[in-house]
């Protein structure tokens, strides 16, 4: 990734939650990661809004990790931008690396924030790291 830092992430603080979002004014998990994607990086992701009928459906993210192998390699050590998967229930969560141990997301009920994902209530579903090298 280029030399991100968390003040390029700020401006998404307080998105509010909307099951199928992709903007601003509203966005589910992978609707806030590819808002970034596309504001911060530059980079268009598929929307997938019209593959599920809910944001807890797991197969948005589960595309991301399995459907788009050559985009999208497993790292151990993310930077600023990567995407943190986790795992909460039965369902697949996405967040943005920031830096500082810490990731951008947003969950059904809240706005979108900040948070450790090294933090006792992350830090244990945390599935893995993943960056986006296009071919």
């Amino acid at each position: 990734m280029n030399q991100l830092t968390p003040r390029d992430f700020e401006k998404f603080v307080g998105v509010p939650w909307l099951d199928g979002g992709r903007t601003e004014a509203g966005a589910d998990c992978w609707g806030l990661f590819r808002l970034v994607y596309a504001q911060v990086l530059g980079v268009e992701l598929p929307s997938y809004a019209e593959d599920y009928t809910t944001a807890l459906d797991r197969l948005i993210v589960r595309r991301l990790v399995d459907g788009k192998p050559d985009y999208w390699v497993r790292v151990e050590q993310p930077e600023p931008g990567d995407g943190a998967v986790l795992h909460i229930a039965k369902r697949v969560h996405i967040g943005v690396v920031v830096g500082g141990h810490r990731m951008l997301h947003i969950e059904k009920g809240s706005g979108a924030i900040i948070e450790n994902y090294l933090s006792l209530k992350w830090s244990r579903l945390l599935e893995g790291f993943y960056r986006y090298q296009p071919c």
